[in-house]
Parts: structure tokens; sequence; C-alpha cells
């Protein structure tokens, strides 16, 4: 697979300088992660960053000496904390810079709230330079969370089924991979 990889990152870097933002959304567990794993080990990981609306908010609940694990209950002030930043504009703010400094050619963007996808999306609607690509990933799971953001109402550009084994998600995460690098 070295040999795809380099052939492929190297598409990427003599394309333009365009940018390919892809906001990803999905259940807690459905493997959202994971696929960006996949797609950085794919294109590398010079090519493709990984970034949580919640990064920020983690951090804050590290200052106030949080463990790193997610209940039911921290999963909920995470996310109360990521909407305080949607509603001051922080979280935006923070990942138009993020795009604008960063050498990544693709960018994948954790955001739970289609609301604020479509934000970005008409954000950089007119914007040459940067491709916005929404994306979710579609699992079933044993524990169903809670919805409260809408997810599955909203119209994705892609929808990964996250159905199979990891082997399965691989080969869906470098047909995806195959596919932004047209974009």
């Amino acid at each position: 697979m070295g040999g795809l990889r380099k052939g492929l990152k190297a598409l990427f870097l003599t394309k333009s300088m365009k940018k390919t933002l892809i906001v990803i959304n999905g259940e807690a567990g459905s493997g959202k992660d994971t696929f960006v794993q996949f797609c950085q080990q794919i294109l590398g990981k010079d090519v493709v960053k990984n970034i949580h609306s919640s990064d920020h908010a983690k951090n804050v609940l590290k200052i106030m000496k949080w463990n790193g694990e997610k209940d039911e209950e921290t999963r909920r002030l995470l996310a109360d904390l990521v909407a305080f930043g949607e509603k001051t504009g922080f979280n935006t703010s923070n990942l138009y810079s993020f795009l604008n400094c960063s050498t990544a050619k693709v960018v994948f963007y954790h955001q739970r709230d289609p609301k604020v996808i479509d934000k970005i999306k008409n954000h950089y609607w007119f914007d040459d330079d940067i491709e916005v690509i929404t994306l979710l990933i579609d699992r079933k799971l044993k524990k169903q969370e809670t919805d409260r953001w809408g997810i599955k109402d909203f119209e994705y550009d892609y929808i990964i089924k996250n159905d199979t084994s990891l082997i399965g998600l691989l080969k869906k995460a470098h047909e995806f991979s195959q596919k932004i690098r047209q974009v």
C-alpha cells in the first residue's frame, strides 16, 4: 500500500493549492475517527488533518481535571460547551483561522450541529480555494444515542455506511479518498 499512498500523495501535492474541508458527522461510536485515520494512512498525515469542534471544550474540561473519559453526563457537558462556542462564534472562527494557516490539503472537521454545518458551507460558498464536502458516517449501534442535533435530517454530500468490518471501512476510506482527490 506504500506505493499507492505515495502516488496519491504526489497527485495531491501537484494539484492546485485548493484545500478540501470535509465536515464529518455521525453518532458517537459510528467510526468517524477510525475513518479519518484510514484516510490519513492512505493519503498521509501531512496531507490530512483531523480536528473536532469539541477540541476547545475538551481543553476547558482538562483544566478542570477531567480524565478524558466520556460518559453520558460528560458528553452532554461537552455538547453544551461546543454549543456555547458556536453561539459566540468561537469555534467556527478558530476553524477558519486553522484553514488559513494549515498546510494540510484535506481537513476533516467533526461537527454535530447541521445548522453549523450549513453555516460553514455558506461561508465558503464563493471561495475558490476551499471545497466544502459534508460526510455522514452511519452505523447501526446497539445503544443509539439521542439525536439532539437532528444529525440524520441534513442532506450530506456523502454517506458512508459503516456496516462491515474494519477492512470494509478501510476499503470505503480508500474509495472516498480517491473521490476527494478528484475535487
